[in-house]
C-alpha cells in the first residue's frame, strides 16, 4: 500500500512516518518488536575433586602360645602356638625362655610347636615362655605362656663303706657317700652307732668320714653303723654297714700306769699293745770302723709289709737323726725305703752322746720324743711334733744295726 502511494503522489517523509505510526496504533497486526533472543544459561557447577586409591593396609598377626599350666619335673612338655594374619603372607615362629628359674632346652625353637623336659629341682618353680610370629611387613605379634613346675622331692641316695674286719685298737674310718638328685640341695650326714655291739666313740660323727677306735672285748664282736642323710624335705635316708672284730690276747692292752720291761730286745722284736702306751727307752750306737760309719734303726711294723721308722746315723765325729716309712714286697724280702717315704730329717745329734728317745701311741697318732739321757722334763721341745704317719696302730718294735752295734737300755712299756 505504500508503494501505490509513493507511486501515485509525492508523499513526504513526515506524513509517511505518521501514518506508519498510526496505522501501527489501530490494532492493525503490526509486527512486534521482539527482545533479543537469549540462550538459556545452565546452573554453576561445584568442582569435583579428583578420585583417589585408599592407601594399603600394613598385615596384622595375632599369635596365642599354648601350653599346659602345671606339669611335673622330669615331664616332657609340648608348646603350641597358634597364629593368623590378615594377608596371605607366610608366618614364622620363635620360641625363647624368659624370665627366672631353671634353664630348659626347647627342641624346636622355630616351629610352631615346641617342646621341652622340666628339670629337677628341690622346691616348686615356674617357668616363663614367649611366642613371637612375624610376617613380611607386618608388626611382629608376641604371646606369653607361664607353666608352674611342681617338684617331686626326690631323696638323695646314701652309701656307707667300712673294713670287712678289724682288731681291737684299731683305728677304722667309715666313708660315707652321698648325692642329692636336686640340684643345689644341701646334703646333712650323720654316723650312728646301732646294735647290740660295745659302745663306741665316733669322731667327726657329722662328716662323710668319720672313725672310731675298735674297743677292747672279749671274743668276737660286731659293730653296727648307720649313715643318715638329710636332705632338709624328706625323711633321713638310712644306709647301713658293719665291721666284725676281734681281740688277739697277745695284744691287750696295758692298764693305765702299769709298766712292762724289757732287759733284753729280742731279735725279733716287741710285740706293741693296744691301747694308749709309752715305749722308751735309750740308744747308744757303737760303729765297727769309724771310717766307714753306722746306722741304727728303730722300726714300727704297723702291718706286715709296711712300717715307720726312724734312725740315728754316725760317720766318724758326725751323727744325725731322720724319720722315713719302710715297705717289703712280702714278709720273707727285706725292708727298703721307697722313693715317696715322707722323709724327714730330725737333725744332729753328738757322736759321743747315748739317744733317749720316747714314743707316745694315743690310740691316733705315733709321737716321738727325744733327748740325752736323764730327766724327761729337761728335753728341749722341737719346734713341731713329729709323728710318724700311720695308717693303723703299730704292733712290732724292731730294732737293727748297720755297721756297727746298737744297744737299747733302760727299754720299758707304760699303759696310759
Amino acid at each position: 500500500m505504500f508503494d501505490d502511494l509513493i507511486r501515485r503522489r509525492s508523499v513526504s517523509p513526515f506524513a509517511l512516518a505518521l501514518a506508519t505510526f498510526v496505522f501501527a496504533a489501530c490494532g492493525k497486526h503490526a509486527p512486534q518488536p521482539q527482545a533479543p533472543k537469549q540462550e538459556p544459561t545452565a546452573a554453576p557447577i561445584a568442582p569435583v575433586a579428583p578420585k583417589t586409591e585408599p592407601a594399603p593396609q600394613a598385615p596384622t598377626i595375632t599369635a596365642s602360645a599354648i601350653g599346659p599350666a602345671q606339669v611335673n619335673e622330669g615331664d616332657a612338655t609340648t608348646l603350641m602356638g597358634m597364629a593368623t594374619c590378615s594377608s596371605s603372607a607366610a608366618l614364622s615362629f620363635a620360641w625363647s625362655q624368659v624370665g627366672a628359674g631353671p634353664r630348659v632346652e626347647l627342641k624346636t625353637p622355630y616351629a610352631s610347636g615346641t617342646t621341652f623336659k622340666a628339670p629337677e629341682y628341690s622346691v616348686d618353680y615356674e617357668l616363663q615362655f614367649e611366642l613371637r610370629v612375624s610376617a613380611p611387613g607386618a608388626q611382629d605379634a608376641t604371646s606369653p605362656l607361664k607353666v608352674h613346675v611342681q617338684a617331686d622331692d626326690d631323696p638323695p641316695t646314701a652309701e656307707a663303706f667300712v673294713p670287712p674286719t678289724a682288731e681291737c685298737g684299731e683305728v677304722v674310718a667309715l666313708v660315707g657317700q652321698g648325692r642329692a638328685e636336686e640340684p643345689n640341695q644341701p646334703l646333712h650326714f650323720m654316723w650312728k652307732q646301732v646294735g647290740e655291739g660295745p659302745h663306741v666313740e665316733i669322731e667327726d660323727a657329722d662328716r662323710p668320714q668319720a672313725r672310731f677306735v675298735v674297743p677292747e672285748y672279749a671274743g668276737k664282736r660286731t659293730l653296727l653303723f648307720e649313715l643318715h642323710l638329710q636332705d632338709g624335705v624328706n625323711p633321713d635316708v638310712i644306709a647301713r654297714t658293719h665291721v666284725d672284730f676281734e681281740c688277739d690276747p697277745a695284744y691287750a692292752s696295758l692298764p693305765a700306769g702299769s709298766e712292762r720291761k724289757f732287759p733284753l730286745v729280742d731279735v725279733g722284736g716287741i710285740p706293741l699293745p693296744r691301747g694308749k702306751w709309752e715305749f722308751t727307752g735309750s740308744l747308744e750306737l757303737a760303729p765297727s770302723d769309724d771310717k766307714q760309719g753306722a746306722l741304727a734303726t728303730l722300726r714300727f711294723e704297723y702291718g706286715d709289709l709296711v712300717a715307720a721308722a726312724v734312725s740315728l746315723g754316725q760317720n766318724g765325729s758326725h751323727a744325725g737323726l731322720r724319720m722315713f716309712g719302710l715297705q717289703r714286697d712280702s714278709v720273707e724280702t727285706p725292708w727298703y725305703e721307697p722313693d715317696v717315704s715322707g722323709k724327714r730329717e730330725l737333725g744332729d745329734w753328738p757322736a759321743d752322746q747315748p739317744l733317749a728317745f720316747e714314743f707316745t701311741w694315743d690310740g691316733r697318732e705315733l709321737t716321738l720324743h727325744f733327748g740325752p739321757p736323764g730327766a724327761r722334763d729337761k728335753w728341749p721341745e722341737p719346734p713341731y711334733p713329729i709323728t710318724f704317719p700311720l695308717s693303723s696302730r703299730p704292733k712290732k718294735f724292731v730294732s737293727t744295726a748297720a755297721g756297727g752295734v746298737v744297744s737299747l737300755s733302760d727299754v720299758q712299756l707304760v699303759g696310759r
